[in-house]
């Protein structure tokens, strides 16, 4: 069997599983909106909007839910401050978290303790201890423009992109320092995204309009960088881990990689209006994207086609991060 039929396979099996298996509840996408200066939440199960939006500062960018869907973060980026949502109410959770300047990228540890958040005027990471009564945020220091982050399915490590100096900063959790040596990507790094089993990082260089793909185990890039299109912006690994899906920010379109081969699987899917933000629904059925015509498209899985409907949300949703909760919390 080749590698692109096991690939095939492989997702075929998730997808089975993730349409035969009951849920428990379905999850809902949490949306920052730019110049509104607030969040949309959409319920999933229905593909529609779920009450108002959540005010938080202002210009939302960055989002992350916590492993257990209780909690949800978003970055302000002109407040410098972190928004912490109550998911069981959607309300926010006391005065927003003073961090670095201009915030984006945003991950959460597998326990839900600490937050952390790329500072991409500050060259710094805040770290957010949220077992503190107010949460209490300290700083390390990294490259120049952090912008996307993620956390290591393990908890151990954390992946800063530092856009403008071509690199990964690479975080140890256990005693919150910064690895003296540094991650060599391509030029521009904006978003990142991990493998489920924590084996490669994805991560979207906008100059370059390429897809670095890095192996965790020694901090290394596997093979040239993956053509894409234009300025590449957003990235959401499918839960399978078959497929990694990529916003190209200037060219109006999703391209998809097989993480067997490590190339572009088939051609890019053209959707519209700038989509930045992008996550995968955990039963791996569909894609959303956001898109600054103040909407959130849907891309079938199983087609690879985007559907008609478009759920409408507010002023320039940008959404850098995975914005959808694991289930929905008890109401």
């Amino acid at each position: 069997m080749g590698r692109a039929t096991t690939t095939a396979a492989a997702l075929a099996s998730f997808l089975w599983w993730g349409w035969t298996a009951a849920l428990e509840a379905a999850p809902f996408a949490y949306i920052p909106n730019r110049t509104t200066a607030n969040v949309s939440v959409i319920d999933l199960a229905t593909n529609s909007v779920h009450g108002n939006p959540i005010p938080v500062g202002r210009g939302p960018t960055g989002v992350a839910v916590s492993p257990d869907g209780s909690r949800i973060y978003v970055t302000n980026q002109f407040d410098g401050t972190l928004s912490i949502i109550d998911a069981a109410t959607h309300t926010t959770l006391g005065p927003a978290v003073r961090v670095g300047d201009q915030p984006f990228g945003v991950g959460v540890h597998p326990t839900g303790r600490f937050v952390y958040v790329a500072n991409n005027a500050s060259a710094s990471v805040s770290v957010v201890d949220t077992a503190a009564q107010p949460p209490v945020s300290t700083r390390l220091r990294v490259g120049r423009a952090p912008t996307g982050l993620v956390v290591h399915p393990d908890g151990e490590t954390v992946y800063v992109t530092n856009s403008s100096d071509d690199t990964l900063s690479v975080i140890d959790t256990r005693s919150h320092t910064v690895r003296p040596q540094t991650v060599p990507v391509g030029r521009a790094p904006f978003g990142i995204a991990i493998h489920p089993d924590g084996s490669h990082l994805y991560v979207a260089n906008r100059i370059d309009d390429s897809v670095s793909v890095i192996d965790t185990a020694n901090h290394s890039p596997v093979g040239s960088p993956i053509a894409v299109q234009n300025r590449p912006f957003g990235l959401s690994v499918h839960p399978s881990g078959a497929y990694v899906y990529v916003t190209n920010n200037t060219s109006r379109s999703v391209s998809v990689i097989g993480t067997t081969r490590h190339a572009e699987f088939g051609p890019p899917i053209p959707t519209a209006h700038a989509p930045a933000g992008i996550s995968v629904h955990p039963d791996g059925s569909q894609v959303y994207v956001t898109q600054a015509s103040n909407a959130l498209a849907i891309i079938e899985v199983r087609t690879h086609q985007v559907l008609e409907t478009l759920i409408p949300v507010a002023g320039a949703p940008i959404a850098l991060g995975h914005f959808i909760g694991p289930a929905a919390p008890p109401r």
